[in-house]
């Protein structure tokens, strides 16, 4: 029997999800390369991505799409978002014909901070139709596909947990050495955001709700670039009169993950929407105890033995969160342990194993959903 061929697009080498997963597909004798998304020079809007795919690599056997929004939306009118989907769905009836198979992981539902929801949903939904099989990271990212996209094959939606970030980063500090290198003054409990710094990761509420907290003993950390320019001056405002929060508004090099997430004693993800969080894998990767909302597939990845989870509808609830974890000092290193404990049940080579019995199953499968 020949190997499977499989692209995975887009490609981006900037998460290393992708590069960990095509890894291990490797080693189960899968031929899977990765394509970034190619565009007309100097017309953006007519993204030509599938049919590079065609010519550079002719049939694959199949074609597993992440992260559909660059191929969906086009922020900049709704006009320019139908016609761009025009495009890519053109190109996908066309794989479609060739009977290449489409793969669809769905890391996120929607498109953080778009605009045109009803309209992105309607789309998503004919992606779903035209998916032989879509890939969820959690059951209720399965149910919630199966809800608002209309998915009525059960079996249609396959749940595949999202992997680790073990290894992936340096881990060369402690709490001590971490907290010297940034200059940081002693503390009984540090709080830290990590990431881009968007609107709907809550940074805004964070500072605010840690500001009530008015504990001298307490610090709150905010490494991350800000998305726009926007937001960046919104932080710089919320912070004026915060003697305890301490900022680094860059990009945070893969080489300085480490230092950051090693100063502190919690993560804390005050979301206010979403789906699957690589961030939160991240920090179990490291060993961190984790404050988060119940939302989305953190319901699932998540207990309240590493974590302190809250009611994103309670307007106390980060608040409640944040005070709870002030009386956890002593409990740190076994929550960080066991979010470990628990980052290493989701490895890699188990998931690889599912996502190549998933692309057999495609094939096998001679009926076109």
């Amino acid at each position: 029997m020949k190997s499977i061929s499989v692209i995975h697009v887009p490609y981006t080498s900037r998460n290393p999800y992708q590069k960990l997963l095509l890894d291990k597909l490797k080693r189960y004798g899968i031929e899977v390369k990765g394509a970034k998304i190619t565009r007309l020079p100097n017309l953006s809007l007519v993204d030509t991505t599938l049919l590079t795919i065609l010519f550079n690599f002719w049939k694959p056997d199949i074609i597993h799409i992440h992260w559909q929004h660059s191929f969906l939306i086009e922020k900049r009118s709704r006009l320019r978002t139908v016609l761009k989907t025009i495009i890519f769905f053109v190109q996908l009836v066309i794989v479609k014909i060739l009977r290449i198979k489409i793969i669809w992981t769905v890391h996120n539902l929607k498109k953080h901070e778009n605009t045109y929801q009803d309209l992105e949903i309607y789309l998503l939904k004919i992606l779903g139709k035209l998916s032989n099989f879509i890939i969820a990271h959690c059951i209720t990212a399965k149910n919630d596909i199966h809800k608002i996209l209309k998915v009525k094959n059960f079996d249609k939606v396959v749940v595949i947990p999202h992997g680790n970030y073990i290894g992936c980063y340096s881990n060369r500090y402690d709490k001590k050495s971490a907290s010297s290198k940034l200059k940081l003054p002693d503390s009984e409990m540090r709080f830290l955001f990590l990431g881009e710094i968007r609107h709907y990761k809550g940074i805004l509420e964070l500072i605010e709700t840690f500001s009530e907290l008015e504990n001298e003993k307490a610090q709150l950390i905010i490494a991350g670039k800000p998305k726009t320019l926007k937001i960046s001056k919104e932080v710089r405002a919320k912070i004026q009169n915060c003697k305890n929060i301490y900022t680094y508004l860059k990009f945070i090099e893969d080489n300085e993950i480490d230092l950051y997430i090693k100063s502190s004693d919690f993560m804390v993800f005050p979301y206010r929407d979403i789906f699957t969080s690589g961030g939160i894998h991240l920090a179990m990767s490291f060993g961190k105890p984790i404050i988060a909302p119940r939302l989305g597939c953190i319901v699932d990845t998540l207990d309240n033995i590493g974590s302190v989870l809250y009611d994103p509808i309670n307007q106390e609830g980060l608040k409640k969160a944040l005070i709870k974890a002030l009386c956890l000092k002593n409990k740190l290193e076994l929550m960080g342990a066991h979010n470990l404990k628990l980052a290493y049940e989701n490895n890699w080579s188990n998931i690889a194993a599912m996502t190549s019995n998933l692309y057999l199953k495609s094939i096998n499968n001679k009926h076109i959903n």
